[in-house]
């Protein structure tokens, strides 16, 4: 008996949870679990375009050099996104909009070496027997992540102008991290952005395993 008040009582915990949840907050975690099934159904076409039916495997091709290196700036991202999150904290806006900076450059950067390794992919299934099935399987699942990536990269800039209008301003800091709104558009962005890093890692990790 006071098992199952228990579980009612959490229930009821996780429930009040959920109706004190900002909608914006909602739509983001909602929209995330819509990306990730998505994105574990592309990620089931392109293992079946690879492997199933009675097509041979895809023959081995290398891994394009600039995943490699996409792969270590989204890793810094997440890094410089704690950076961010830390210096909002303690009030100091200039490291914030710092911060901001760096992230806008490493997701371009990302973006141009996705590119890069979209090039090098075409040129090396130029030269191989290889499912064109799976080719473009591969190149939908990077493309729609590529497509989340600037989604953030959107997003962040428009972040990043409201600290730029403010990062000189005392007042204006003060307002702003003592409002509870704010602290969310942050809360938002980081949680965001490590959802693609963490969605890019895996697709990264399967990749290396089929290419």
């Amino acid at each position: 008996m006071q098992k199952n008040k228990q579980d009612i009582s959490d229930k009821e915990s996780t429930l009040q949870k959920i109706e004190r949840m900002h909608p914006y907050a909602m739509v983001l975690y909602l929209s995330i679990i819509g990306s990730t099934l998505i994105f574990f159904g592309m990620i089931v076409a392109f293992l079946m375009a690879t492997y199933g039916g009675n097509r041979p495997p895809m023959e081995s091709i290398a891994m394009p050099k600039s995943f490699y290196l996409s792969t270590v700036l989204l890793l810094a991202s997440s890094w410089i996104l704690e950076r961010a999150v830390k210096a909002f904290k303690v009030d100091d806006f200039v490291s914030l909009r710092r911060s901001l900076v760096i992230l806008m450059g490493i997701s371009l950067a990302f973006a141009g070496l996705q590119s890069v390794g979209w090039l090098e992919l075409y040129v090396a299934s130029k030269t191989i027997e290889t499912s064109s099935l799976a080719i473009a399987s591969l190149y939908i699942v990077s493309v729609l992540h590529w497509l989340h990536i600037l989604a953030g990269v959107i997003y962040t800039s428009y972040y990043l102008s409201q600290v730029s209008s403010m990062y000189k301003d005392p007042v204006k800091i003060l307002i702003t991290v003592t409002n509870p709104y704010e602290a969310l558009k942050l809360r938002m962005l980081r949680t965001y952005w490590h959802f693609v890093d963490a969605l890019w890692l895996v697709l990264f990790l399967i990749f290396m395993i089929v290419l």
